[in-house]
């Protein structure tokens, strides 16, 4: 028997502890990061974010991926395209097929962004240095 509404376990992240984590994040701390320093998962973090009304940065738009990460993107996509399969590109630079398959997904998400011909560039104007 409930003696009172609430049901399911106390929050994780509210209150004062929430606020901080929101204003690290809003000043760029991944959140990968902060879950990791509040003992809890992203997902957990993600959650909280919702229930408060917080906007998550789209990492992609953002141009938040670093230039070897774009480079690597790039060339994951290149690979693809040409007919290797995850397992083959992901052996020729070095990955796991999960992190291969992030890469690509990502060179293809932000080549759908960039204006007609241009191509996937690793300098500033895509990433960070």
């Amino acid at each position: 028997m409930l003696l009172s509404g609430k049901r399911g376990p106390a929050p994780k992240l509210s209150g004062e502890r929430l606020a901080e984590v929101v204003r690290r994040y809003e000043s760029g701390q991944p959140v990968t990061a902060l879950a990791k320093e509040y003992n809890v998962s992203a997902s957990t973090v993600y959650a909280a974010f919702g229930a408060a009304g917080v906007h998550v940065k789209d990492s992609c738009k953002r141009g938040s991926h670093t230039a070897e990460t774009l480079s690597r993107a790039a060339q994951a996509v290149a690979l693809a395209k040409a007919g290797k399969l995850h397992r083959e590109i992901a052996s020729a630079l070095g990955l796991t097929r999960a992190r291969c398959s992030q890469l690509i997904s990502i060179g293809k998400t932000l080549t759908e962004m960039l204006p007609c011909g241009q191509k996937l560039r690793t300098d500033c104007r895509h990433g960070k240095q």
